[in-house]
């Protein structure tokens, strides 16, 4: 009888573990649609963007140009490499046609 109740209770346990690691993962993997201007600084630095944009070590995906602060426009992760468009309206419109 104990071990049948020790046996349900590491199944339970294993399926909760399961369960949170799934969950983690779908947390991981979600795509951010918008950030506030007083927490873009933050998202830089959790990135680790901040220094590489103040460089200038960031082109626009799309036109080329120097991408900073200023003219940051999306932040995407196409397989596995940061790559950063700016806020041309050419580029942004370019962006989300390749995403639809």
């Amino acid at each position: 009888m104990i071990n049948k109740t020790i046996n349900l209770i590491k199944l339970k346990f294993f399926l909760f573990k399961r369960k949170m690691a799934l969950l983690i993962r779908r947390l991981k993997s979600y795509k951010v649609q918008a950030v506030f201007e007083e927490d873009l600084d933050d998202l830089l630095i959790q990135l680790d963007l901040s220094e590489k944009i103040k460089q200038g070590k960031f082109k626009c995906l799309k036109c080329g140009c120097t991408i900073t602060r200023e003219n940051l426009g999306i932040i995407e992760n196409i397989n596995g490499a940061i790559q950063i468009s700016c806020l041309s309206t050419n580029c942004i419109r370019s962006t989300n046609s390749q995403q639809a």
